[in-house]
């Protein structure tokens, strides 16, 4: 989760103009502006760019959380008492309690200054209340799939005065539009379920070893999806077939081989990969390599071992491979 700072400030709309910064906007209720008169399309917002979002995050989850603060002051006098004032985060309801934002997967949430999500209803006992600087967040929730940029809403919040005909006294936007960027994991899919790798024949009593043979061979993905210059980090975990619940480096042989004395090594990088069943955080969960869009091979060594006295025969070791990224 990202966190940066916008500032944006208020306007005030009314219907009728009076000289001097005041409005009367309802029969009983006068706006006073104590630092900007307010046309109708008079507003000054200075955001800043959201950092780009991760669409593999879970469902749910806070995809920024924009610290914002208001600029500006007026008073609000309503006789005889203002009774409520009611915050409004525009848009249409959508999961988690957030708004569409107009941007597909991603929905919006306003905390007001109270520390209450909108809409909210704040009681006000008092027939005149001075408003200054207030403090605000604007987050953004993860509601759906990701697959697209976008522009939040220009319309932010609304505040009405429900006792004095809900009039509207308050409504804030953003002057310069916010854009958002979706990070984008690539999706990857194996080209070859099914690998083969051969060693040569022969007698290989005499070879000094322990390295008898090497192969080179790879594990082939084909990835797309991602947003430019985004990779996703490659986890692989080798299983032994045969003894699954094998964490050595080698491979147990097939109960059909008839050598003896011999072993497969899988390595990574120069370095032989402990082999075990796939458990997040294990040992045998490597991470080797990074993909984005396109075709990437996973560099493998397959090596044969001496594990004691070598006897000639026919032989098979297998291992199966799982791949997990985010």
């Amino acid at each position: 989760m990202k966190t940066i700072r916008l500032g944006f400030y208020v306007i005030t709309v009314l219907s009728v103009w009076a000289a001097g910064g005041m409005q009367s906007v309802s029969a009983r209720c006068t706006l006073v502006s104590l630092s900007h008169t307010f046309p109708l399309d008079q507003l000054l917002v200075t955001p800043h760019e959201i950092p780009d979002l991760d669409a593999s995050l879970p469902l749910g989850s806070i995809l920024a959380d924009v610290f914002a603060h208001e600029s500006g002051s007026h008073s609000l006098t309503c006789l005889p008492t203002i009774g409520s004032r009611r915050f409004t985060l525009l848009g249409t309801a959508a999961a988690y309690g957030s708004v569409l934002s107009g941007i597909p997967g991603i929905g919006m949430k306003l905390i007001g200054p109270e520390g209450l999500a909108m809409p909210y209803v704040t009681p006000e006992s008092t027939s005149t209340l001075h408003h200054n600087s207030a403090s605000y967040h604007l987050q953004l929730i993860k509601i759906g799939d990701m697959p697209q940029n976008g522009v939040l809403p220009e319309h932010l919040f609304e505040m009405h005065i429900p006792p004095h005909n809900d009039v509207l006294v308050v409504r804030a936007r953003v002057i310069t539009p916010i854009q958002v960027t979706v990070r984008r994991v690539p999706t990857c899919l194996i080209e070859r379920q099914d690998i083969d790798v051969g060693f040569l024949g022969g007698d290989l009593g005499s070879v000094p070893g322990p390295v008898l043979q090497a192969v080179n061979f790879g594990i082939q993905l084909r990835c797309d999806g991602g947003s430019s210059g985004v990779r996703a980090p490659l986890f692989v975990t080798l299983t032994d077939a045969v003894t699954p619940g094998n964490r050595t480096d080698t491979l147990t042989l097939a109960p059909a081989s008839t050598a003896a004395g011999v072993g497969v090594r899988v390595l990574f990088s120069g370095t032989p990969v402990l082999f075990g069943p796939y458990i997040a955080g294990s040992a045998s969960r490597v991470r080797m390599s990074s993909a984005g869009n396109g075709l990437h091979t996973i560099p493998l060594t397959a090596e044969l071992v001496k594990t004691g006295a070598v006897r000639m025969g026919s032989f098979n070791a297998s291992s199966t491979f799982t791949i997990d990224y985010k």
